[in-house]
Formats: C-alpha cells, structure tokens, sequence
C-alpha cells in the first residue's frame, strides 16, 4: 500500500492511494485537501498510510462524499481521532449498519469498519456542501466558490463504465452533472 501526495494546484493537495490488489484491476483512490479540509477518507488497505500522513496534513476537518469503502473506509479511526467529519445523514446510517459488499470490492479496498465513535460536527466553511445524488442517494461534492473548485467524489459518467451498482440512478447523475456544470 502506497499514499503519494501532489499538489494539484496552490492550496489543493491529491492524495493517491495504491494498493498491490489495486492495481491488479486498475484501480487507485484519490483523496484531496482543500483549505484545511480533508475531502474522503480513502479505503481501509489505506489506513495505516492515512493515519500516518494526518500529522504531516493536520486536517481542521473531514468531508466524505458518499458511502462506498473507497471513500469512507477510514471514518471510524477520524472519528476515534477527534476529527471533525462532515457527512450525509444517509452515508452515517449505512456506515453505522456497515453492509455487506461485493467480493471484488472487498478484495480491493476492504469492508469499512462499522462506525461505532460519535461524530464531532465539522466547519468547513467557506466550503459548501452539494448534494449530487446518482452514483449513490447520499452522494455530495464538495464547492470552493472562491476558488472555483469542485471536489466530487465519484460525479462521472465514464466512457466506459467497468462496474455499475444496482443503486445507480444514470438519470439523477446526469441531472447532478447538469447541476454542477
């Protein structure tokens, strides 16, 4: 497991997550920082490698865009941190629930540790949360007005699309995508 990091432009750190199973199937996992706030939490493989890094990174705060382990399988050991976490109410219950997933999803990224801690309210201002609903119903993206920049998680539709979940709504995503264009 590696956690890279880059800045992708003055202030807006990436950081890239890899794993050995990853790359077997051609994934890796982003994760950015935006003024001080920390957008997704990358996959449990990680979580060594993020904890590690939090020192470096000092986030004030979390946002996580939607509930799927590649983005949320880190929520439980922020929380345990203190960190405040900023995330959609349906995103907290699913994670508290911690449902099953896929073999491939597991193989790759980890199930999600339950999320037992409570969590501190995050002020992520001036960022604002959009909600941006498609790829999952809890799904948001994160909108620097200032800066113009929109961190959103998984708001794609790809030109070729290797896995679709059966909670996949193509007609929302595409009415998100028109939202934040």
């Amino acid at each position: 497991m590696s956690l890279t990091r880059e800045e992708v432009e003055p202030g807006v750190v990436r950081l890239r997550f890899r794993s050995w199973q990853g790359q077997l199937v051609g994934y890796e996992v982003s994760a950015y920082v935006v003024r001080g706030v920390l957008v997704d939490t990358g996959f449990s493989h990680a979580r060594r490698a993020l904890v590690a890094a939090l020192d470096d990174i000092a986030p004030r705060a979390a946002i996580v865009t939607h509930w799927h382990e590649d983005h949320a399988g880190n929520v439980e050991a922020l929380a345990r941190r203190g960190l405040p976490i900023r995330l959609h109410a349906t995103a907290e219950a699913t994670l508290r629930a911690r449902p099953s997933i896929g073999t491939y999803r597991h193989f790759v990224w980890g199930q999600s540790p339950r999320l037992t801690t409570p969590l501190v309210e995050a002020d992520i201002a001036p960022l604002e949360v959009l909600p941006l609903p498609g790829h999952t119903a809890d799904h948001v993206a994160v909108w620097d007005a200032e800066r113009r920049i929109l961190v959103s998680g998984d708001l794609f539709l790809g030109v070729k699309v290797r896995v679709a979940h059966r909670h996949e709504e193509p007609r929302r995503l595409l009415a998100s995508l028109k939202t934040a264009a």
